[in-house]
């Protein structure tokens, strides 16, 4: 049997070549590629193999894994799949290989594309091409690691792919943060400027403002939200109860479409805070309330001390 480049690819194992009957490899769509194949790209590689230009020993041959059903599934060379059919071969050298996961599986088709750029090897990869596969990696990432997607995740998937010097970059980029819904960079403030800028929106009202940082989005609140009700009602004790306050919200780490998110939720999370505060309030007044009992951990070196 002959001998191939083995691959080598993050998240995919090599298991062996075999020469397979092609009557015996299921060619599924060319996920690498916004067209399915190249009928001149075949033609090539049919003419390669005719005329003995076809180096298998040169290169990664056809890649295919073995699904749940024991059959092969082609990963990568459709092209020269369909050119061994078009040739009047039965067989073709592919390497057998396996996933650790999906994401690899979505990596392949397109990095293996990437590799070489000789015309019976490789087919140069379209800005399309790319912003399909990173589409789909981004999904993944989402579904899979519960990461939002953001300018930053978009550029760590196009280097993933190997495209961020591809002469269309900044079309591809673009295109990705369009379909995913990124509204544009989000402006952060330090503590100060954020005191500075709600000074500067505030102007002359009679209300006093409060400046708060959310780092969240969900629906119940954090840490932040509670800091804010007890600085809210802090200003209600101290200059009184009916007395108009403005609360400025800013948000930090998280894009644009979770700041919109955590602006739409910030009041509904204010009166969850409120209703809780009043469930706190009745406890603390409850005429069966009783004050805790303390003790404490030893962490003195030698007799330890409890104060009564």
């Amino acid at each position: 049997m002959p001998v191939s480049v083995i691959p080598q690819y993050e998240g995919v194992q090599f298991i062996e070549f075999l020469e397979i009957p092609l009557k015996d490899i299921i060619r599924p769509e060319n996920g690498g590629r916004v067209s399915d194949f190249d009928i001149s790209k075949v033609r090539l590689f049919e003419k390669a193999i005719l005329t003995g230009q076809y180096f298998v020993e040169r290169y990664e041959p056809p890649m295919v894994s073995i699904n749940k059903k024991g059959q092969y599934i082609l990963e990568t060379g459709n092209h020269r799949f369909m050119a061994h059919i078009g040739a009047g071969k039965d067989i073709m050298l592919v390497a057998v290989i396996k996933f650790d996961d999906e994401r690899a599986q979505i990596k392949l088709q397109n990095l293996e594309n990437a590799e070489e750029n000789e015309v019976y090897i490789k087919n140069y990869r379209s800005a399309d091409a790319i912003i399909g596969t990173a589409a789909k990696l981004l999904n993944w990432y989402e579904k899979n690691e519960d990461l939002e997607i953001t300018e930053k995740l978009i550029k760590k998937v196009i280097k993933e792919l190997l495209a961020d010097k591809h002469e269309d970059y900044t079309y591809i980029f673009e295109e990705l943060k369009k379909n995913s819904g990124i509204r544009g960079s989000v402006t952060s403030y330090t503590d100060k400027q954020a005191e500075e800028k709600a000074t500067e929106l505030h102007g002359d009202s009679n209300s006093v403002p409060i400046v708060q940082l959310f780092r969240t989005v969900q629906k119940s609140g954090s840490k932040a939200d509670e800091r804010l009700f007890m600085n809210v009602l802090k200003k209600k004790l101290e200059l009184g109860v009916d007395y108009p306050i403005t609360v400025y919200g800013h948000f930090t780490r998280l894009g644009a479409e979770k700041v919109v998110q955590g602006r739409t939720n910030r009041p509904a999370i204010y009166e969850e805070n409120k209703e809780y505060f009043i469930k706190l309030l009745e406890t603390l007044t409850s005429p069966d309330f009783t004050d805790p009992t303390f003790k404490y951990l030893p962490q003195l070196d030698g007799v330890e001390v409890n104060v009564d």
